[in-house]
């Protein structure tokens, strides 16, 4: 049963070759990595950048490969010193719940899209809802124990399913105008 779960992390929306994948993961993780350091501001342009990667990430990388792509955003924001504008302390204690944020939202797609074949836009919302919950309760019991100030909740709040949402809907966009593989 547990190999059956791993399998669904190696569907893809189509069959690429392995050189273009590596070249997927290289660009993705690059640029989910350094958007921190070229936008400072607006946070939604950084959040829907990411989202974006991920939604494309869910759909054309396989397996654990995934794992720069989910990671790397965080620690882009921890070392561009940005995220949560002066409250970058925080980050490192917050990193495993941004990685579970953004592992939900490929998850949904690699389950919901891909095996069970659920409309783009449903799972968009499942994902980007889920995610959203994570991070916002997260961020109140961070707030609850006094490991982060209230404002803390301005970037785990209603900001990060906006995104997630808007990064979506580009994502779809991007997917069906692109050119296909042959």
């Amino acid at each position: 049963m547990f190999k059956g779960w791993l399998n669904i992390f190696n569907a893809t929306l189509a069959k690429v070759s392995r050189p273009r994948e590596i070249c997927d993961i290289i660009t993705y993780s690059a640029i989910g990595f350094m958007t921190h350091f070229f936008f400072k501001n607006p946070q939604e342009l950084l959040g829907i950048t990411i989202n974006i990667l991920l939604v494309l990430a869910a759909l054309n990388i396989r397996g654990w490969r995934l794992i720069p792509v989910i990671v790397l955003p965080s620690l882009g924001a921890l070392l561009g010193g940005y995220f949560f504008h002066n409250m970058t302390f925080v980050v490192p204690l917050f990193m495993p719940i941004l990685w579970l944020g953004n592992f939900i939202l490929v998850f949904a797609f690699k389950y919901l899209y891909l095996e069970r074949k659920v409309n783009f836009f449903l799972t968009l919302f499942i994902g980007a809802t889920t995610k959203y919950l994570v991070m916002v309760l997260s961020a109140y019991a961070f707030i609850y124990f006094s490991l982060a100030p209230t404002i803390f909740l301005a970037s785990m709040g209603r900001i990060q399913l906006v995104t997630a949402i808007f990064g979506g809907i580009i994502a779809f966009f991007i997917i069906n105008f692109k050119p296909k593989n042959k």
